[in-house]
């Protein structure tokens, strides 16, 4: 886990999501003309309530917060102009990682534990196999020393 401190937001990085060289031209050379503290204290809250409504956990919410304001952070909108709401365009990219995510997570099978049981292998496992013939070997060497 990697902190990125831009003023005083900081961000949560999983390890891997962002290259070392990005991190360092993000912290030499920020693109952004909006005041990111700004945009991260007004709308990070409604953007991740946003991604809660629609569907995610609260730490998956809180993930793609993160990366919605490290996306635009690293590639703002082509033109930056006055009359550009940066409110629509967070939405925007919060809505397009969230889909991404949804993506992702119906290409993975996921079962219930309580089903898997019934889906398990019948079949003996090879300790119980082993168990058996040493159970068998000892019946066969007693049973004819055995009164009968």
């Amino acid at each position: 886990m990697v902190l990125f401190a831009f003023g005083s937001v900081r961000l949560r990085l999983v390890t891997g999501s962002i290259s070392a060289p990005t991190m360092h031209r993000l912290v030499r050379e920020p693109q952004m003309s909006w005041d990111f503290h700004n945009l991260f204290v007004r709308h990070a809250r409604e953007i991740n309530r946003f991604l809660r409504r629609r569907g995610h956990n609260a730490e998956t919410a809180a993930d793609i917060t993160q990366d919605t304001f490290l996306r635009v952070l690293v590639a703002p909108p082509a033109e930056v102009c006055t009359k550009h709401n940066p409110r629509a365009y967070l939405y925007q990219v919060s809505r397009s990682l969230s889909v991404n995510h949804h993506r992702r997570e119906s290409l993975i099978q996921t079962t219930d534990l309580d089903e898997a049981a019934g889906v398990a292998d019948p079949a003996p496992t090879a300790e119980a196999v082993v168990y058996s013939r040493q159970c068998l070997a000892q019946t066969t060497v007693n049973l004819p020393a055995a009164p009968g």
